[in-house]
């Protein structure tokens, strides 16, 4: 009988387009990019020898970012140029250390979420004020739905219901892939 034994493996990555080996540095984390950048990473067993294949990507720095708007191109039935991140008009609020979008404001984050066309959008949560999403799970990209079964249409409302329950433990039903969770916090 042959006994299965887990093999370790590291991402090691370079950010000057050549091939990573063993000795490029490992990846940690997030790799922060100031310049164009063509990055190529490669996995490494225990031994040193390389698993797969090298991945690769390039980024382009730009002056100016533009976004595409696919619920225009949709509507239009081809393609309509790009908006401006400033021009999007959807209401953000920071909720308890949390940034909340009006899921319904942003058409574009409706198609790019999965259909979702009510609730709030997670955008980003601070980690010391927003402390409490963490602690139960939240985390960017989750649209909060209802809170102790009731509706949660917009951010508006999720801040008033919260306020109602600051002391409570409450439980968030939240969407994001296709899924849902229950998610329980304490106020």
């Amino acid at each position: 009988m042959q006994i299965s034994r887990k093999k370790k493996y590291t991402l090691h990555f370079t950010v000057d387009g050549s091939e990573p080996t063993i000795h490029s540095p490992l990846y940690s984390g997030t790799i922060k990019l100031t310049q164009s950048t063509h990055i190529k990473t490669q996995t490494f067993d225990s031994n040193g020898n390389p698993v797969g294949f090298t991945n690769e990507a390039r980024f382009n720095k730009v002056n100016k970012v533009e976004y595409p708007s696919w619920y225009s191109t949709l509507l239009a039935g081809k393609y309509t140029g790009s908006q401006k991140k400033e021009a999007t008009k959807a209401i953000k609020m920071m909720v308890n250390g949390a940034l909340m979008v009006n899921i319904a404001d942003d058409p574009d984050l409706i198609d790019a979420s999965g259909g979702y066309n009510t609730g709030c959008f997670i955008r980003s949560i601070d980690p010391l004020k927003g402390k409490a999403w963490l602690d139960a799970g939240l985390s960017e990209t989750w649209i909060i739905q209802q809170v102790n079964n009731n509706d949660v249409h917009n951010t508006s409302e999720l801040q008033d219901i919260l306020q109602e329950n600051v002391g409570k433990t409450i439980h968030i039903k939240a969407v994001r892939n296709y899924g849902q969770n229950i998610f329980k916090i304490k106020l």
